[in-house]
């Protein structure tokens, strides 16, 4: 009975220091030896980059009449190593069905990530990555369709001619309020892999405004080369 009894003792301790051994063993692997990988998984899922560039004036005649005026354009781009990080949509998914309960975007943000970090492990286990990527996708599309006034097929069918590509751009040219619709949408929705960037360009008042402005700066290359012979 004794020896039972030493038995189970010993046994129970090497179940404990064996599973506190694997618990420091994760501490160790996720502070030192790739600290970095959690971290810019973390910045890449709260954080959105977004490029401002620098304004430039209007264009006025000698009577102030406008030639021409800078806009304001975008570009929403897709990065499929972001787009098909399973821990990130599988994130992204369970943020979208947290965020059904008024109370959950009333919490600070350290809560939220404590409450999500259990459940994207979970989902993990329980489904395939291949799976919750798809499902992410399904989830953007369904957003930023409406968003870009396109169809969910259309939307789609663009991803998929850019199925083998790691960067690309799904749409150009969008004006200031499609821009701010967008990204709020990809806000609020935590959507993954999808960034937009900002250029300026310039419109002109007319056609012929532009064609002359066109010909001034040839006559200038033009005189430029005359001079330097």
């Amino acid at each position: 009975m004794f020896r039972s009894y030493q038995f189970r003792c010993t046994a129970l301790f090497l179940l404990l220091a064996t599973g506190f051994s694997l618990l420091a063993w994760r501490l160790i692997d996720i502070q030192y030896f790739n600290r970095k990988r959690y971290q810019e998984a973390a910045r890449q899922f709260h954080a959105t980059q977004t490029y401002l560039p620098g304004g430039r004036g209007h264009i006025l005649d000698r009577n102030d009449e406008l030639i021409a005026r800078s806009v304001t354009i975008a570009k929403l781009r897709v990065d499929r190593y972001a787009l098909e990080n399973p821990e990130h949509a599988a994130a992204a998914l369970i943020w979208d069905e947290l965020s059904i309960d008024p109370a959950w975007r009333t919490l600070p943000e350290h809560r939220q990530r404590h409450r999500i970090r259990p459940l994207v492990k979970k989902m993990l286990r329980q489904q395939a990555a291949e799976l919750i990527v798809q499902k992410h996708l399904a989830y953007a599309i369904g957003h930023l369709a409406p968003a870009l006034r396109l169809k969910r097929e259309e939307l789609a069918e663009r991803m998929e001619k850019n199925a083998k590509s790691k960067w690309f751009v799904i749409e150009r040219n969008m004006e200031e309020e499609t821009f701010d619709r967008v990204q709020q949408v990809i806000d609020d929705h935590k959507i993954q892999g999808f960034s937009l960037e900002k250029t300026a360009r310039r419109r002109y008042a007319s056609r012929n405004s532009a064609r002359q402005f066109g010909i001034r700066k040839r006559n200038r290359r033009i005189r430029r080369r005359k001079s330097s012979r």
